[in-house]
């Protein structure tokens, strides 16, 4: 079972219309329209937006932990766009279902958990960080692979001091770090490049980066690989990120190769193809308005997947 943990926000579109969000949301669900047995740790609110996020992790197969909806309310985004057709986000977090609860509210890892995948910067730097951060260490304590993407977003920081130092915590536990050139440059603003030396150091054994239209890399410290971004008519680029971790995360699972690439062994044929795969739907989403992962069988067949 592949497990994800993180926010899930219901964003209100500009017509008032509630749609599901939430990055560490669009993973499990992207990892449940691939097929993966995926389960989602994390509390999600009974309200009536809440509601609508079950039901569509459910949709998607994704087995929901806890399963009892939490009473308190459901985190929004509110979507407005602005006189040049750029988005802009108004978040309402205080005292909600993913942003404010305890360890002890969540039940265990399941036993069959293969990966604990973490996300990110919007978990860690809420009112619930000591909880995420204690989901990462018992994932650790039992020797689950973790994987950790940090998902920056620098406009939406409460605590910078705070939130770094939980990063830094969670990079230490973590066997694979995904993040974006974006992370990269706020987490190593000097050097960017750094951040693969930097998390290898850390303990990583694997360190993948998203470069958007400059595709992606990924390196152990034996091993690199890089593959091209898919040439696509994007509608957008919503989600995309969160489909690429899903996809990788699927593709190291199913051909039985995520520990070795979490111990750092893997090798460059199959971390290249690895990045294809997840390239490739990733393209798929793109190609699509919104957020809407594609399943198995809408990814392209590539020569090296």
């Amino acid at each position: 079972m592949l497990v994800v943990s993180g926010e899930n926000i219901a964003d209100i579109l500009p017509d008032g219309r509630p749609v599901p969000g939430g990055a560490a949301l669009n993973v499990a669900r992207a990892l449940g329209r691939l097929g993966a047995e995926t389960a989602y740790l994390t509390p999600v609110s009974g309200d009536e937006n809440g509601q609508l996020l079950r039901r569509a992790l459910q949709a998607d197969g994704v087995r929901i932990l806890p399963e009892k909806p939490s009473p308190k309310p459901c985190s929004l985004a509110r979507v407005s766009v602005d006189e040049n057709g750029q988005p802009a986000y108004s978040f309402s977090r205080d005292g909600t279902a993913d942003a404010d609860f305890q360890f002890s509210d969540i039940p265990p890892l399941p036993e069959s958990a293969a990966v604990l995948h973490l996300v990110g910067a919007l978990a860690l730097d809420s009112a619930a960080g000591d909880a995420f951060e204690n989901i990462v260490r018992a994932a650790a304590a039992r020797n689950i692979p973790v994987c950790a993407d940090p998902n920056i977003r620098p406009s939406l920081i409460n605590d910078e001091k705070a939130l770094r130092g939980r990063l830094d915590r969670v990079f230490g536990m973590a066997d694979i770090v995904k993040l974006s050139d974006e992370d990269a440059e706020f987490l190593f603003p000097e050097t960017p490049e750094s951040a693969f030396a930097a998390l290898l150091a850390a303990g990583a054994g694997m360190v993948v980066m998203t470069r958007g239209a400059e595709g992606a890399e990924a390196r152990t410290a034996r091993v690199s690989a890089t593959v091209s971004a898919r040439k696509i008519h994007a509608a957008d680029t919503e989600g995309a990120g969160d489909c690429f971790a899903a996809a990788l995360l699927f593709f190291l699972h199913r051909n039985g190769i995520l520990g070795r690439c979490a111990r750092g062994e893997g090798e460059h044929d199959s971390l290249r193809a690895a990045l294809n795969f997840a390239a490739a739907a990733a393209a798929v989403n793109c190609g699509r308005p919104g957020c809407d992962p594609p399943a198995l069988a809408e990814i392209p067949v590539l020569p090296d997947c």
